[in-house]
């Protein structure tokens, strides 16, 4: 993978360090909305 990325330029350093802070962001917002829905389930059995 490391040839691959190198062989892009200096493009390919940007492009990765984008990817992933993307991928970071939708991992915490999945388990953001996960834990909302469950407090907001737990709320509503009260």
């Amino acid at each position: 993978m490391f040839t691959i990325i190198s062989k892009g330029g200096p493009v390919m350093y940007p492009l990765l360090l984008c990817s992933v802070t993307a991928l970071a962001v939708i991992v915490e917002r999945i388990i953001f909305f996960v834990r909302l829905r469950k407090t907001e389930n737990g709320l509503s059995d009260r």
